[in-house]
């Protein structure tokens, strides 16, 4: 990860008062006495990397060093222009000895998000919204589980951890400046954020009255990547060869009052440049590539200072629990009850036991996604079905909430470090649905099959049929004890 915006090192021997969160892990371990030195080599992130593709690994970057006028001033701030070449797999097969190395940090996944499908001009917005989900979708079942495959061969003996992402925006974005221009202040995030795509066609009073439902687009964006990609590490750590160490996952932890334009931004924004030194230096390459304004405010949509050091503090409780393995440690966390790894399995069947180290994925719990698919009587209609999952809540012990969510797949990130043993029960309710076009209430032959996910790793499976819920005043709730993983039909 690059850090775009931020200084990189002055120095390859001192890593003081770093901006960058991977130079301040740097800094971190120097400090403990587990780094001597760093060979800034192996350092070959750069701003707006893709994952990529076998064609990928053969495009060189816009901008080389053979083509540049000064060449010391490239090797600094190179990483500053942003490139979707080299990718992030050929920087991966770049890495010198992969087998000596300790720790590897990596991501990588929305510069591979592109909107290559049509787009509506009757409602550009949400067309191409949905079309971001289903690419999303895409590059997280083929290019992130490749990565993740290719990141284990590469360096079969590090600790590898990827980082997640954050939202750009979001419904707390509402201290957006009078008389910014929001086209000039969002194109700079593209591609980072296409939930955006399709913009170009609005006119900038139009944008203003879309901007509820981009913001509320961006969380969903974001919250959609989350429970994919976690998804992808999830089966990387199922299938992997149990001698072989497993890939953890870092969340970011931004909220949405941590999104550009909101009371804790932790992301630029436009007038927001968090290092007006770095920005100079990008300036003068952006010259050189007669690039637009998106190169020239390149730092928009990045993580600021304050996200950079809430990047090192989640990545340092992780890292910890590595150097300092214990397993005695890991029971007390995940739940103080569990004395051995027989118990472990028989109360949370869904954590994987073959690694020791894996037990850290579930160190806590970062995201619940449920995958909804409802199938109607012949009668309900589309109009109906929209209703029903508008209704839906879900109960995991700390009450009732609606997840977020498109098209049958739904997210709740947690913010709060919450346990494993936070799981207490299932419920899952939704209220009896009155129309115009039909007075009757949804209790009919429906059946919902819900597939649960726990940082990725699935739960259980469940179909449930209308007998299957109990009425309660204005709403069906259906119960299950959070230890009964099995299927059940009804």
């Amino acid at each position: 990860m690059w850090g775009q915006g931020l200084m990189p090192p002055l120095s390859t021997s001192s890593f003081e008062n770093e901006e960058k969160f991977v130079f301040k892990i740097v800094e971190w371990l120097k400090n403990e006495g587990k780094v001597e030195e760093i060979d800034m080599a192996d350092f070959l992130a750069h701003s707006g990397a893709k994952i990529g593709s076998k064609t990928d690994l053969l495009s060189p970057p816009k901008l080389t060093r053979e083509n540049v006028n000064n060449k010391k001033e490239y090797d600094h701030f190179y990483g500053e222009i942003p490139d979707r070449n080299p990718a992030v797999l050929w920087q991966l097969k770049s890495l010198r000895d992969g087998h000596t190395i300790d720790l590897l940090l990596l991501n990588g996944g929305p510069n591979d998000v592109e909107i290559t499908e049509s787009v509506s001009l009757t409602d550009p917005i949400t067309d191409n919204f949905n079309d971001a989900l289903k690419k999303i979708d895409r590059v997280a079942d083929l290019r992130v589980s490749h990565l993740l495959s290719e990141a284990r061969k590469t360096c079969p003996n590090a600790i590898i951890i990827y980082t997640g992402y954050y939202p750009a925006l979001s419904p707390d974005s509402n201290n957006i400046p009078l008389g910014i221009n929001i086209l000039a202040a969002l194109n700079p995030m593209a591609p980072a954020v296409v939930f955006l795509g399709g913009i170009w066609l609005l006119g900038e009073a139009l944008l203003r009255s879309q901007l509820p439902r981009i913001k509320k687009q961006g969380v969903e964006f974001h919250q959609r990547i989350l429970a994919k990609f976690r998804e992808q590490i999830a089966l990387f750590n199922m299938k992997r060869n149990p001698k072989s160490g497993p890939i953890l996952f870092c969340p970011s932890l931004f909220s949405s009052s941590n999104a550009m334009w909101a009371n804790a931004e932790m992301v630029s924004s436009i007038k927001n440049d968090p290092n007006p030194g770095v920005s100079s230096h990008r300036i003068n390459f952006c010259e050189q590539l007669n690039e637009d304004n998106v190169c020239n405010n390149a730092y928009i949509g990045h993580p600021n200072q304050r996200g950079a050091e809430q990047y090192f503090k989640q990545l340092k409780k992780r890292i910890e629990v590595q150097l300092n393995f214990s397993l005695r440690d890991h029971f007390k966390t995940l739940d103080p009850q569990i004395s051995s790894l027989r118990i472990l399995k028989e109360k949370y069947a869904f954590i994987p036991v073959s690694s020791l180290r894996g037990l850290s994925d579930f160190y806590w719990m970062d995201v619940i996604a449920v995958n909804c698919s409802f199938t109607p009587s012949d009668f309900l209609m589309a109009e109906h079905f929209r209703l029903f999952i508008n209704t839906v809540n879900f109960d995991f012990g700390w009450g009732y909430r609606q997840l977020t969510g498109k098209n049958g797949k739904f997210v709740m990130e947690l913010s709060d470090n919450r346990r494993v043993n936070a799981l207490k029960h299932l419920k899952v309710r939704y209220q009896k649905i009155y129309t115009d076009v039909s007075p009757m209430a949804i209790t009919t032959n429906i059946e919902l099959e819900l597939v649960l996910q726990i940082n990725g790793y699935q739960l259980c499976s469940i179909k449930l049929t209308r007998n299957s819920f109990k009425i309660e005043g204005a709403y069906l709730v259906w119960e299950m004890p959070i230890l009964n993983y099995k299927s059940e039909i009804n």
